[in-house]
């Protein structure tokens, strides 16, 4: 088992779940990987993306809203919330370029991003769009990234 800076080999704390896992790291250690993670170590899994729900709902007043927390596809602890994918479907981007519209949404969430969250896939459209395209976003890609890059 490897030492780390942080004292303990890699799988210690493993055994209570991703909280364990994670108190063995300093707190600003704790708060990178798992944004909204909190001071007392013990918050709920999942304030990231109620966040980001929140703010894209009371900046977008979008008529559809998908928020996918994606780390679990890639090489982050269990129970991160540091990749994600959003679509959002509302008459705020009409007559807006794409690129508009995800400023828009960036904006929305630019504390969050700021804080930890590593991807965000943006998936925008209008109401009309978002018919025209049979109410599905595309699937976000696999993760290469990490030690699944070394086996391409």
């Amino acid at each position: 088992m490897v030492e780390t800076e942080f004292g303990g080999g890699g799988t210690q704390g493993l055994e209570r779940g991703p909280v364990g896992f994670l108190e063995r790291f300093p707190e600003r250690v704790r708060s990178r990987i798992l944004p909204g993670y909190g001071s007392n170590g013990r918050e709920a899994a999942m304030i990231v993306e109620q966040r980001l729900r929140e703010k894209l709902t009371g900046a977008l007043a979008p008529v559809h809203l998908e928020v996918v927390n994606e780390s679990g596809q890639h090489n982050v602890p269990a129970g991160s919330e540091t990749h994600f994918k959003v679509v959002v479907v509302s008459g705020a981007f009409t007559g807006k370029p794409r690129v508009a519209q995800h400023r828009m949404v960036f904006r929305a969430v630019d504390d969050e991003l700021r804080a930890g969250v590593h991807a965000l896939a943006v998936h925008t459209y209008t109401e009309d769009a978002w018919v025209r395209t049979g109410a599905a976003a595309p699937e976000s890609p696999k993760c290469l990234g990490g030690k699944a890059r070394e086996s391409v």
